[in-house]
């Protein structure tokens, strides 16, 4: 991790700006090298094309050893504990490649309730004109999170909140990201 976010003195700023959303982000979350050999792991990984049309379409893979040793760490813990001050149960991780033509949409049936989710983007240069981006919605509010490498999103997942993929579009020729999403049961 990213010693940055390791320290007390920062967490404590970051949790104060996410108590006011109940998400924030955190950019440049794992140290740089570190962050180079999980970019070249996942592209070793073999990807598989799932869809079904009224919930999703992308691509999925198992989870690649290094992402379960960052993500699953006790430094992760650490960090997401000292911002979300609360008991963080089972975590469940996911690999996910978006390209043109996928998306996720807002559908009841698959909502994780009251959880503390997060996604940890994987990519080179995105442009959100592209699509893609994590989009959340609050009663009317909308909360929109670009594809941006090694960045972390953190977000408490209330009832009210509903998220979903933007479509990716042609713009994004043959560009795609990847998405190593999670979430803790609390």
């Amino acid at each position: 991790m990213n010693s940055y976010y390791l320290d007390k003195v920062n967490l404590k700023i970051i949790r104060g700006n996410f108590l006011e959303k109940g998400m924030i982000r955190l950019d440049g979350f794992v140290e740089e090298n570190l962050y180079e050999r999980l970019k070249r792991e996942i592209e070793k990984e073999k990807f598989i094309h799932e869809k079904i049309a009224t919930k999703f379409s992308y691509s999925a893979c198992k989870l690649p050893a290094l992402a379960r040793e960052i993500l699953d760490s006790p430094e992760l813990r650490f960090i997401v504990q000292n911002i979300y001050r609360k008991k963080l149960g089972k975590l469940n991780l996911e690999v996910r490649k978006f390209g043109h033509r996928d998306y996720t949409l807002i559908h009841d049936s698959i909502l994780k309730k009251d959880t503390l989710e997060f996604i940890f983007f994987v990519c080179e240069q995105w442009n959100p004109k592209w699509g893609g981006n994590k989009v959340y919605v609050k009663k009317e509010k909308s909360y929109v999170f670009p594809p941006r490498g090694n960045s972390f999103v953190l977000v408490e997942n209330k009832k009210e909140l509903k998220g979903f993929v933007q479509y990716v579009n042609h713009l994004s020729k043959k560009n795609k990201f990847t998405a190593v999403e999670g979430f803790f049961s609390v």
